[in-house]
Protein backbone atom coordinates (compact mmCIF):
# COMPACT_ATOMS: atom_id res chain seq x y z
CA UNK A 1 0.00 0.00 0.00
CA UNK A 2 1.42 3.32 -0.91
CA UNK A 3 2.36 5.79 1.80
CA UNK A 4 0.98 9.13 2.63
CA UNK A 5 2.41 12.04 1.52
CA UNK A 6 2.80 13.00 5.28
CA UNK A 7 4.97 9.89 5.88
CA UNK A 8 7.19 10.17 3.12
CA UNK A 9 7.70 14.07 3.95
CA UNK A 10 8.61 12.86 7.55
CA UNK A 11 11.19 10.32 6.39
CA UNK A 12 13.05 12.99 4.03
CA UNK A 13 13.08 15.34 7.09
CA UNK A 14 15.40 12.60 9.15
CA UNK A 15 17.57 12.12 6.64
CA UNK A 16 15.71 8.73 5.56
CA UNK A 17 17.00 6.91 8.85
CA UNK A 18 14.98 5.72 11.49
CA UNK A 19 16.29 6.27 14.45
CA UNK A 20 14.41 3.82 17.04
CA UNK A 21 16.11 1.25 15.17
CA UNK A 22 19.58 2.42 15.20
CA UNK A 23 19.08 2.82 18.71
CA UNK A 24 18.08 -0.39 19.15
CA UNK A 25 21.43 -1.70 17.28
CA UNK A 26 23.90 0.76 19.01
CA UNK A 27 22.20 -0.67 22.63
CA UNK A 28 23.16 -4.01 21.11
CA UNK A 29 26.27 -3.37 19.89
CA UNK A 30 27.65 -1.70 23.52
CA UNK A 31 26.65 -5.07 25.12
CA UNK A 32 28.24 -7.00 22.72
CA UNK A 33 31.74 -5.40 23.25
CA UNK A 34 31.32 -4.84 27.15
CA UNK A 35 30.81 -8.81 27.13
CA UNK A 36 33.52 -9.14 25.19
CA UNK A 37 36.07 -6.73 26.76
CA UNK A 38 35.39 -8.39 30.39
CA UNK A 39 35.16 -11.87 28.97
CA UNK A 40 38.75 -10.73 27.83
CA UNK A 41 39.69 -9.40 31.88
CA UNK A 42 38.32 -12.18 33.37
CA UNK A 43 39.86 -14.34 31.03
CA UNK A 44 43.33 -12.30 32.01
CA UNK A 45 42.45 -12.58 35.71
CA UNK A 46 41.90 -15.80 35.40
CA UNK A 47 45.41 -17.06 33.72
CA UNK A 48 47.62 -14.54 35.30
CA UNK A 49 46.18 -16.88 38.76
CA UNK A 50 46.53 -20.26 37.46
CA UNK A 51 49.54 -19.40 35.29
CA UNK A 52 49.31 -22.62 33.00
CA UNK A 53 52.18 -23.35 30.42
CA UNK A 54 50.71 -20.99 27.54
CA UNK A 55 50.28 -18.57 29.50
CA UNK A 56 53.66 -18.48 31.40
CA UNK A 57 55.08 -18.95 27.61
CA UNK A 58 53.39 -16.12 26.62
CA UNK A 59 54.87 -13.69 29.74
CA UNK A 60 58.15 -14.86 28.83
CA UNK A 61 58.16 -14.13 25.09
CA UNK A 62 56.74 -10.35 26.34
CA UNK A 63 59.71 -10.30 28.58
CA UNK A 64 62.33 -11.51 25.90
CA UNK A 65 60.93 -8.94 23.42
CA UNK A 66 61.67 -6.22 26.45
CA UNK A 67 65.28 -7.53 26.75
CA UNK A 68 65.87 -7.34 23.17
CA UNK A 69 64.17 -4.02 22.22
CA UNK A 70 64.69 -2.20 25.65
CA UNK A 71 68.35 -1.70 25.54
CA UNK A 72 69.17 2.03 27.10
CA UNK A 73 72.52 1.30 27.45
CA UNK A 74 75.67 0.12 25.59
CA UNK A 75 78.75 -2.33 27.03
CA UNK A 76 80.10 -0.76 29.81
CA UNK A 77 83.56 -0.92 28.40
CA UNK A 78 86.17 -1.74 31.32
CA UNK A 79 84.29 -5.54 31.27
CA UNK A 80 86.27 -7.48 29.45
CA UNK A 81 85.83 -11.54 28.31
CA UNK A 82 89.05 -13.32 28.10
CA UNK A 83 88.26 -16.28 26.78
CA UNK A 84 89.21 -19.88 26.84
CA UNK A 85 88.25 -20.99 23.77
CA UNK A 86 89.20 -23.69 20.78
CA UNK A 87 92.32 -20.99 19.84
CA UNK A 88 93.99 -21.47 23.16
CA UNK A 89 93.60 -25.08 23.84
CA UNK A 90 94.50 -25.96 20.16
CA UNK A 91 98.42 -25.29 20.52
CA UNK A 92 100.20 -28.33 19.58
CA UNK A 93 101.77 -30.44 22.31
CA UNK A 94 105.51 -30.44 21.70
CA UNK A 95 105.29 -27.25 19.98
CA UNK A 96 108.73 -24.98 20.02
CA UNK A 97 106.59 -22.35 20.73
CA UNK A 98 109.98 -20.07 20.95
CA UNK A 99 109.87 -20.65 17.48
CA UNK A 100 106.40 -20.23 16.47
CA UNK A 101 105.50 -16.96 18.44
CA UNK A 102 109.12 -15.14 17.59
CA UNK A 103 110.20 -15.03 22.06
CA UNK A 104 113.40 -13.74 22.81
CA UNK A 105 113.29 -14.72 26.18
CA UNK A 106 112.73 -18.13 26.56
CA UNK A 107 112.91 -18.33 30.59
CA UNK A 108 110.35 -15.67 30.77
CA UNK A 109 106.02 -15.41 31.28
CA UNK A 110 105.47 -15.92 28.42
CA UNK A 111 107.31 -18.76 27.48
CA UNK A 112 106.24 -20.75 30.23
CA UNK A 113 103.02 -19.73 30.06
CA UNK A 114 102.46 -20.98 25.98
CA UNK A 115 104.59 -24.32 26.93
CA UNK A 116 101.74 -24.87 30.24
CA UNK A 117 98.79 -24.19 26.85
CA UNK A 118 100.64 -26.49 24.30
CA UNK A 119 99.43 -29.10 27.20
CA UNK A 120 96.81 -32.07 27.12
CA UNK A 121 93.97 -29.94 28.33
CA UNK A 122 93.05 -29.54 31.83
CA UNK A 123 95.94 -27.25 31.85
CA UNK A 124 98.08 -26.98 35.19
CA UNK A 125 96.69 -24.84 37.74
CA UNK A 126 100.19 -23.00 37.37
CA UNK A 127 98.54 -21.39 34.06
CA UNK A 128 96.01 -19.43 35.87
CA UNK A 129 98.79 -17.92 38.08
CA UNK A 130 100.73 -16.40 35.26
CA UNK A 131 97.45 -15.48 33.76
CA UNK A 132 97.12 -12.71 36.97
CA UNK A 133 100.59 -12.10 37.20
CA UNK A 134 99.81 -10.91 33.27
CA UNK A 135 96.66 -9.24 33.67
CA UNK A 136 97.00 -7.70 37.53
CA UNK A 137 100.67 -6.49 36.96
CA UNK A 138 99.26 -4.46 33.56
CA UNK A 139 96.56 -3.36 35.90
CA UNK A 140 93.77 -4.97 35.92
CA UNK A 141 91.13 -4.01 38.62
CA UNK A 142 89.53 -6.96 39.19
CA UNK A 143 90.28 -10.46 37.61
CA UNK A 144 87.78 -13.53 38.11
CA UNK A 145 87.84 -17.18 37.00
CA UNK A 146 84.65 -18.72 35.84
CA UNK A 147 86.20 -21.66 36.67
CA UNK A 148 85.34 -24.06 39.28
CA UNK A 149 88.74 -25.83 41.16
CA UNK A 150 86.51 -28.88 43.15
CA UNK A 151 89.66 -31.34 44.08
CA UNK A 152 92.89 -30.80 45.46
CA UNK A 153 96.21 -30.76 42.66
CA UNK A 154 99.73 -31.85 43.46
CA UNK A 155 99.79 -28.00 41.06
CA UNK A 156 97.99 -25.67 43.17
CA UNK A 157 101.16 -24.27 45.18
CA UNK A 158 101.57 -21.82 42.72
CA UNK A 159 97.68 -20.79 41.83
CA UNK A 160 97.37 -20.61 45.98
CA UNK A 161 100.48 -18.14 45.85
CA UNK A 162 99.16 -15.97 43.68
CA UNK A 163 95.50 -15.92 45.00
CA UNK A 164 97.60 -14.39 48.53
CA UNK A 165 99.34 -12.00 46.52
CA UNK A 166 96.30 -10.41 44.95
CA UNK A 167 93.56 -11.41 47.20
CA UNK A 168 92.03 -7.75 46.90
CA UNK A 169 91.38 -7.95 42.98
CA UNK A 170 90.95 -12.08 42.31
CA UNK A 171 87.17 -14.52 42.45
CA UNK A 172 87.36 -17.49 41.95
CA UNK A 173 84.63 -19.96 41.55
CA UNK A 174 82.70 -22.63 43.46
CA UNK A 175 79.80 -24.22 42.30
CA UNK A 176 76.27 -25.24 43.62
CA UNK A 177 72.95 -26.85 42.98
CA UNK A 178 70.05 -25.36 44.24
CA UNK A 179 67.07 -26.97 45.55
CA UNK A 180 63.19 -26.54 44.57
CA UNK A 181 62.78 -24.04 47.02
CA UNK A 182 64.70 -20.88 44.99
CA UNK A 183 61.97 -18.24 45.59
CA UNK A 184 62.28 -18.33 49.59
CA UNK A 185 64.69 -16.49 52.04
CA UNK A 186 66.75 -19.61 52.71
CA UNK A 187 67.64 -22.10 50.04
CA UNK A 188 68.89 -25.33 50.81
CA UNK A 189 71.41 -26.39 48.80
CA UNK A 190 74.87 -28.62 47.79
CA UNK A 191 77.90 -26.15 48.00
CA UNK A 192 80.76 -27.00 46.86
CA UNK A 193 83.72 -25.05 47.66
CA UNK A 194 87.52 -24.80 46.13
CA UNK A 195 89.90 -27.06 48.36
CA UNK A 196 91.98 -25.86 51.36
CA UNK A 197 94.93 -26.60 49.35
CA UNK A 198 93.91 -23.02 47.49
CA UNK A 199 91.47 -21.59 50.28
CA UNK A 200 90.85 -21.93 53.91
CA UNK A 201 87.61 -23.42 54.47
CA UNK A 202 86.47 -20.90 56.63
CA UNK A 203 82.90 -19.31 57.79
CA UNK A 204 81.87 -17.17 56.64
CA UNK A 205 83.24 -18.16 53.55
CA UNK A 206 86.61 -16.77 51.73
CA UNK A 207 85.80 -13.49 49.94
CA UNK A 208 88.34 -15.28 47.07
CA UNK A 209 85.23 -17.44 46.42
CA UNK A 210 81.94 -16.41 44.59
CA UNK A 211 79.39 -18.76 43.24
CA UNK A 212 78.98 -19.65 39.62
CA UNK A 213 76.10 -20.86 38.50
CA UNK A 214 72.22 -19.41 37.20
CA UNK A 215 68.33 -20.34 37.86
CA UNK A 216 66.67 -20.32 34.70
CA UNK A 217 62.98 -19.97 34.28
CA UNK A 218 60.53 -22.70 33.62
CA UNK A 219 61.75 -22.85 29.90
CA UNK A 220 65.12 -23.14 30.78
CA UNK A 221 66.20 -19.91 29.56
CA UNK A 222 68.41 -17.30 31.20
CA UNK A 223 66.13 -14.12 32.69
CA UNK A 224 67.51 -13.51 36.00
CA UNK A 225 70.35 -13.04 37.43
CA UNK A 226 71.80 -13.98 41.28
CA UNK A 227 73.80 -11.31 43.26
CA UNK A 228 73.27 -12.84 46.35
CA UNK A 229 71.32 -15.61 48.00
CA UNK A 230 71.41 -16.81 51.71
CA UNK A 231 71.75 -20.38 52.65
CA UNK A 232 71.05 -22.32 55.46
CA UNK A 233 73.14 -24.77 57.10
CA UNK A 234 71.46 -27.99 58.01
CA UNK A 235 72.25 -30.87 59.13
CA UNK A 236 75.74 -30.39 60.51
CA UNK A 237 76.75 -29.68 56.87
CA UNK A 238 78.80 -26.45 58.01
CA UNK A 239 80.54 -26.21 61.35
CA UNK A 240 78.39 -23.38 62.71
CA UNK A 241 74.54 -23.27 63.30
CA UNK A 242 72.68 -20.29 61.35
CA UNK A 243 72.44 -18.73 57.62
CA UNK A 244 75.37 -17.88 55.08
CA UNK A 245 75.46 -15.27 52.65
CA UNK A 246 76.72 -15.70 49.39
CA UNK A 247 77.63 -13.53 46.32
CA UNK A 248 77.59 -14.29 42.91
CA UNK A 249 80.94 -14.25 40.34
CA UNK A 250 80.05 -10.72 39.31
CA UNK A 251 78.39 -9.41 42.32
CA UNK A 252 82.27 -10.34 44.47
CA UNK A 253 84.04 -8.70 41.38
CA UNK A 254 82.02 -5.27 41.49
CA UNK A 255 82.28 -5.28 45.71
CA UNK A 256 86.15 -5.85 44.89
CA UNK A 257 86.06 -2.86 42.02
CA UNK A 258 84.61 -0.79 44.26
CA UNK A 259 80.81 -0.97 43.12
CA UNK A 260 79.13 -2.79 46.01
CA UNK A 261 76.47 -0.04 46.15
CA UNK A 262 75.51 -1.30 42.48
CA UNK A 263 74.96 -4.87 44.00
CA UNK A 264 71.19 -5.22 44.46
CA UNK A 265 70.53 -6.70 48.01
CA UNK A 266 67.73 -9.94 48.49
CA UNK A 267 67.66 -12.88 46.04
CA UNK A 268 68.47 -13.88 42.17
CA UNK A 269 64.41 -12.27 41.56
CA UNK A 270 66.37 -9.62 39.33
CA UNK A 271 65.46 -9.99 35.79
CA UNK A 272 67.94 -8.17 33.71
CA UNK A 273 68.23 -6.46 30.12
CA UNK A 274 70.47 -7.96 27.85
CA UNK A 275 73.28 -5.90 26.19
CA UNK A 276 73.75 -7.32 23.13
CA UNK A 277 73.52 -11.09 21.59
CA UNK A 278 76.10 -13.20 21.99
CA UNK A 279 79.76 -12.28 21.39
CA UNK A 280 78.86 -8.76 20.61
CA UNK A 281 78.02 -6.81 23.53
CA UNK A 282 81.35 -8.29 25.00
CA UNK A 283 83.28 -10.11 22.35
CA UNK A 284 85.46 -12.96 23.57
CA UNK A 285 89.78 -12.57 23.17
CA UNK A 286 91.33 -15.15 23.11
CA UNK A 287 93.50 -16.20 26.66
CA UNK A 288 96.84 -17.26 24.84
CA UNK A 289 97.18 -14.02 22.95
CA UNK A 290 98.13 -12.09 26.22
CA UNK A 291 101.15 -14.52 25.72
CA UNK A 292 102.19 -13.55 22.52
CA UNK A 293 104.47 -11.17 21.96
CA UNK A 294 103.52 -9.58 19.32
CA UNK A 295 99.24 -9.55 19.92
CA UNK A 296 100.13 -8.10 23.58
CA UNK A 297 102.44 -5.24 22.12
CA UNK A 298 100.01 -4.25 18.77
CA UNK A 299 96.14 -5.79 20.32
CA UNK A 300 96.77 -5.38 23.79
CA UNK A 301 98.81 -2.12 23.83
CA UNK A 302 101.61 -3.70 26.12
CA UNK A 303 98.80 -4.66 28.84
CA UNK A 304 97.27 -0.94 28.67
CA UNK A 305 94.40 -2.45 27.24
CA UNK A 306 93.23 -4.03 30.83
CA UNK A 307 94.38 -0.88 33.11
CA UNK A 308 91.42 -0.46 35.33
CA UNK A 309 89.21 -3.13 33.93
CA UNK A 310 87.31 -6.21 35.10
CA UNK A 311 88.39 -9.26 33.64
CA UNK A 312 86.39 -12.68 33.47
CA UNK A 313 88.41 -15.62 32.23
CA UNK A 314 86.44 -18.88 31.55
CA UNK A 315 85.32 -21.12 28.36
CA UNK A 316 83.74 -19.35 25.26
CA UNK A 317 81.33 -22.55 24.88
CA UNK A 318 81.60 -23.93 21.20
CA UNK A 319 84.44 -26.40 22.94
CA UNK A 320 83.82 -26.97 26.53
CA UNK A 321 80.01 -26.77 26.22
CA UNK A 322 79.45 -23.77 28.95
CA UNK A 323 76.72 -22.00 27.52
CA UNK A 324 73.38 -21.18 28.58
CA UNK A 325 69.71 -20.38 26.56
CA UNK A 326 69.03 -16.71 26.81
CA UNK A 327 66.42 -14.24 24.95
CA UNK A 328 68.92 -14.12 22.47
CA UNK A 329 70.33 -17.42 21.88
CA UNK A 330 72.84 -19.86 23.65
CA UNK A 331 75.28 -17.66 25.52
CA UNK A 332 78.63 -18.37 26.83
CA UNK A 333 78.68 -18.54 30.55
CA UNK A 334 81.20 -15.97 31.07
CA UNK A 335 79.21 -13.32 29.08
CA UNK A 336 76.21 -13.91 31.05
CA UNK A 337 77.80 -12.97 33.78
CA UNK A 338 79.03 -9.92 32.02
CA UNK A 339 75.57 -8.93 31.13
CA UNK A 340 75.05 -9.39 35.01
CA UNK A 341 77.31 -7.04 35.81
CA UNK A 342 76.51 -4.85 33.11
CA UNK A 343 72.66 -4.40 34.33
CA UNK A 344 73.97 -3.79 37.93
CA UNK A 345 75.98 -0.94 36.61
CA UNK A 346 73.81 0.97 34.98
CA UNK A 347 70.34 -0.55 37.01
CA UNK A 348 68.72 -1.88 34.06
CA UNK A 349 66.17 -4.03 35.33
CA UNK A 350 63.25 -4.79 34.44
CA UNK A 351 60.36 -4.79 36.90
CA UNK A 352 57.35 -7.02 37.33
CA UNK A 353 54.26 -5.58 37.57
CA UNK A 354 52.17 -6.54 40.84
CA UNK A 355 48.81 -8.70 40.63
CA UNK A 356 46.93 -6.01 41.88
CA UNK A 357 48.14 -3.28 39.33
CA UNK A 358 47.91 -5.89 35.97
CA UNK A 359 44.07 -6.14 37.11
CA UNK A 360 43.97 -2.43 37.51
CA UNK A 361 45.29 -2.12 33.96
CA UNK A 362 43.22 -4.55 32.45
CA UNK A 363 40.25 -2.64 33.40
CA UNK A 364 41.25 0.65 32.64
CA UNK A 365 42.16 -1.13 29.30
CA UNK A 366 38.61 -2.66 29.00
CA UNK A 367 36.96 0.29 29.57
CA UNK A 368 38.65 2.28 27.10
CA UNK A 369 37.98 -0.55 24.66
CA UNK A 370 34.19 0.44 25.10
CA UNK A 371 34.45 3.61 25.15
CA UNK A 372 36.67 3.62 21.66
CA UNK A 373 33.79 1.28 20.18
CA UNK A 374 31.23 4.17 21.17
Amino acid sequence: MPRSETDYLHQLSDGGHDFRSEKRVSAKRILVISAIAFTCLGALIFLDSAAPFAYVRTRDLLRDAIARAGRTTPPNPDLVFLAIDSDSVSLEEGADVEELYGLTDTAGIEAKALRLMSKRWPWSREIYSLVMERLLGAGAKVVLFDLTFPMASDDDKPFALALDKYRDRVVIGSNFVSGTSRGFTTIGASHTRPPDSLVPQTVPMDDRVAFTNFWPDEDDAVRRAQYCVTFEQVQGRWPEAGSERFLSLGARALVKAGFGGAVPAGLDDHLFRYTAPPRRGFAPHSLFEIFVPDYWQHNYKSGEFFRDKIVIVGAEGNWQHDEHPTPFGSMPGPEVHLNAMNAALHHEFIREVPLLGRIVMAVIGAAIAVALSL
